[in-house]
């Protein structure tokens, strides 16, 4: 979550946000692992944006324990939103001060990022991805989803028909997207000006053309 608070050093913010967990998270404290940080801590204003992040505790303890049980000692542990940000500061085009939308395209889920000046200020996951698309081809094509999830993988000679099969849940994705991305623009006063697909549904030949068509903005892979 994104929240704006009265200025304060990190270590303070630790220290108080402790104590108002249950204004943010729908959880019992006791059941999560937090922490925050200050996305614009060079900033002179009285205020800040700051991101708080909330995880189950059961969740990070089982894949500690997979890395315990091998004999590895993990240094670090972050969410997928912090991480792809993460990525993208390392891997990504330098910022040129406008903001730049990411939409992560997994098996169930796609996370939706936008980055400002290389730092998160938006998440959303949108429970469409290439589970669907692969239910989508085996419905169209009258194949088992085995063999349409091969096809989509491999299209040989056929990408525009995998397309055309994917149409309904693109067009769904697209839609999620185009309202998160008015709401941004809207709250934020932020233009967004380049759109990024990455994951495996990001591999469907010529996916980029169609959310470029629709949403109106330059896309790469």
């Amino acid at each position: 979550r994104y929240i704006d608070m009265p200025r304060m050093p990190l270590e303070d913010l630790r220290r108080s946000f402790t104590y108002d967990l249950d204004k943010y998270f729908p959880f019992d404290p006791q059941s999560i692992y937090t922490d925050c940080f200050i996305l614009d801590p060079s900033n002179a204003e009285k205020r800040m944006s700051v991101l708080v992040v909330a995880v189950k505790k059961e969740i990070v303890d089982e894949r500690l324990k997979l890395f315990k049980d091998l004999g590895l000692k993990l240094e670090h542990i972050t969410t997928d939103t912090v991480a792809i940000a993460n990525a993208f500061a390392r891997l990504g085009p330098h910022p040129d001060g406008g903001a730049k939308a990411i939409l992560d395209i997994g098996e169930g889920v796609s996370d939706l990022s936008i980055l400002k000046d290389l730092s998160p200020r938006f998440t959303r996951d949108i429970f469409v991805g290439g589970r669907e698309m692969t239910k989508q081809i085996a419905h169209v094509l009258g194949v088992d989803e085995s063999k349409a999830e091969a096809m989509k993988k491999a299209p040989g000679e056929r990408p525009e028909a995998m397309l055309a099969a994917c149409e309904g849940p693109i067009a769904n994705l697209v839609d999620e997207i185009r309202l998160s991305l008015d709401y941004f623009m809207t709250e934020k006063n932020i233009q967004v000006g380049e759109f990024f697909l990455l994951g495996g549904g990001s591999l469907l030949k010529g996916i980029e053309g169609v959310f470029e068509k629709n949403l109106g903005i330059p896309v790469k892979i």
